[in-house]
């Protein structure tokens, strides 16, 4: 805001105060929207869809749903849409319930009468036995521990000084309690449950269980580097010979940061959201934010690589020319969702369905509306089909936003045009691929557990704990990604990796990937009877 003293002012021509009274007026515009917009983050929806948007302005708009109607043309849309039912309308299936609890272990439970009883009430061969009447309950039995003591035979010669030990399992760590289902446990409950190392040895100490927090980051830093490593470097080749890779980024506070001068970084990387045969989501612990990170992790990638416009990811496409980067329309949406949640906030909501903001969302959710109806699809017909149903809307966007990014009125509305523009290129890879999602949302999603779990415990003590903490964020996700179970998957590992600890071969690590056939069923999530699963058209 301007700051002259009245004898100051009187100095200015009238074109010069007119000139200064409306740059205060687009500063103080700028002030109010900001100000709106941290009161719709704070109290409002976080959504940024359009529908979610209307309702709060509580005005009705028909034009996408009046304007397309795929169906007249597609009929296999219209069946497939008939075939699907909203969640909250659908009715109870009857037996559901037991169906539910098939997959659980059963106890049978029996409750009769004796012949005494029978006899009283219904005199000698006056009755006859009915289908049961049956019910289930479900029961927990809560953690419980016990001891393992191994006894190992020991042999020695009387003639010379040689000893003999009976055969008996690799242990992952000699002369320590930890076992696999212990430390699975400990992993569990911190990168699973996002549980802060304190609030695990409060409840161990509660059971009488006498490990502590300093032992249970011995354990992990240790079997991070010595296992677990090994498994994640192994997805990590796998990545790379992925066609497209999804990326994103978030701070993280590491106390003892080589870098002090700069915040360290949790990167994610992830196969493409249409990858269902083995989905892989692998974390990157990093002291700084410079490029040489995704480089130095990309290093040998030929592919698409979907992010949201950061430079560090926009820049390879130039440096690399085996690199093609995408973009998220889910960022270049998102300053036009802010400057409309602001507007709805601080002023006349008629006025916010006029505005250029909500005008371009309105674009952008008919592109959304009609790529969500191609992902039943295999890659080559969704593209075929966005080039037809999707690419005119997509151009027709660009050109009007050409037009209109110069009578953008609010900051957040230019700096939405701005990103818009900017980043065309990037924004239309997807029309040309069927393997690219329209954003990026699936690594946002990938990413969140991190974030939510860095609520509870605030910061990393140090670099090498947030390095295997990358680690075991990224086989739990990956293991969520492939419906295995993480306790069990962990257990599994934990098993098998110390067999194997001084193979110089490293194939037998296929066989351990989550998604590998050689993984035990125990490991593998249960197909939940009655769930409708949607899968790609050919």
């Amino acid at each position: 805001m301007s700051d002259y003293s009245v004898s100051e002012l009187k100095e200015f021509s009238k074109e010069e105060l007119v000139s200064i009274i409306l740059k205060d007026r687009q500063e103080m515009a700028n002030l109010k929207e900001r100000l709106g917009l941290m009161h719709a983050e704070k109290f409002g929806s976080k959504s940024e869809t359009l529908g979610s948007m209307t309702e709060q302005i509580t005005l009705y708009l028909n034009e996408i749903e009046s304007e397309y109607d795929e169906t007249k043309d597609d009929p296999e849309i219209e069946e497939q849409e008939d075939t699907e039912t909203i969640t909250y309308t659908r009715k109870k299936s009857k037996g559901k319930r037991t169906l539910d609890l098939s997959r659980f272990e059963k106890q049978i439970i029996n409750y009769e009468m004796s012949e005494e009883e029978l006899l009283a009430e219904f005199g000698e061969d006056g009755y006859k036995r009915l289908p049961d009447q049956v019910y289930s309950k479900l029961q927990m039995i809560p953690a419980h521990y016990y001891v393992e003591e191994h006894h190992v035979a020991v042999y020695a010669s009387r003639k010379t000084d040689k000893i003999v030990r009976a055969a008996h399992p690799i242990q992952m760590l000699e002369k320590s309690i930890a076992t696999p289902s212990m430390v699975a446990g400990i992993w569990n409950a911190k990168y699973t449950n996002g549980m802060p190392l304190n609030r695990i040895e409060q409840e161990y100490e509660r059971l009488g269980v006498p490990v502590g927090r300093q032992t249970m980051c011995n354990w992990t830093i240790t079997l991070g580097d010595r296992y677990i490593s090994r498994v994640y470097d192994r997805m990590h080749r796998k990545l790379l010979e992925e066609p497209i890779i999804q990326a994103d980024e978030t701070h993280v506070k590491v106390i003892n940061n080589s870098r002090d001068n700069e915040k360290s970084q949790m990167w994610v990387y992830r196969t493409g959201e249409y990858e269902k045969e083995h989905p892989i989501i692998l974390y990157e612990y990093s002291a700084g934010r410079t490029g040489d990170v995704p480089r130095n992790f990309l290093q040998g990638f030929h592919g698409i690589l979907e992010s949201d416009g950061y430079q560090v990811y926009t820049s390879m496409d130039r440096d690399d020319p085996n690199i093609t980067s995408a973009c998220c329309w889910a960022h270049a949406r998102r300053r036009f969702s802010d400057a409309v949640k602001a507007a709805n906030n601080n002023g006349d909501k008629a006025a916010v369905v006029d505005s250029l903001a909500y005008r371009c969302l309105e674009k952008i959710a008919l592109i959304y509306n009609r790529d969500e109806k191609l992902k039943v699809y295999s890659p080559e017909e969704r593209k075929k089909r966005r080039q037809t149903l999707v690419k005119p809307k997509v151009e027709e966007l660009f050109e009007w936003a050409r037009s209109k990014a110069d009578s953008a009125a609010t900051e957040l509305t230019r700096e939405g045009f701005t990103y818009l523009l900017n980043h065309e290129k990037e924004l239309k890879v997807f029309l040309d691929n069927g393997i690219v999602p329209i954003d990026n949302s699936a690594t946002e999603r990938a990413i969140r557990p991190f974030t939510v779990g860095r609520k509870n415990w605030m910061l990393i003590a140090t670099e090498s704990g947030a390095r295997i903490s990358a680690m075991l964020y990224s086989i739990v996700e990956t293991c969520k990604a492939n419906n295995i179970k993480i306790f069990e998957y962990f257990c599994h590992l934990l098993t098998e990796l110390p067999k194997h600890e001084n193979d110089s071969d490293t194939a037998f690590l296929d066989a351990l990937l989550p998604w590998s056939p050689d993984i035990p069923d125990n490991c593998r999530m249960p197909e939940i009877p009655n769930k409708k699963s949607k899968k790609n058209k050919k």
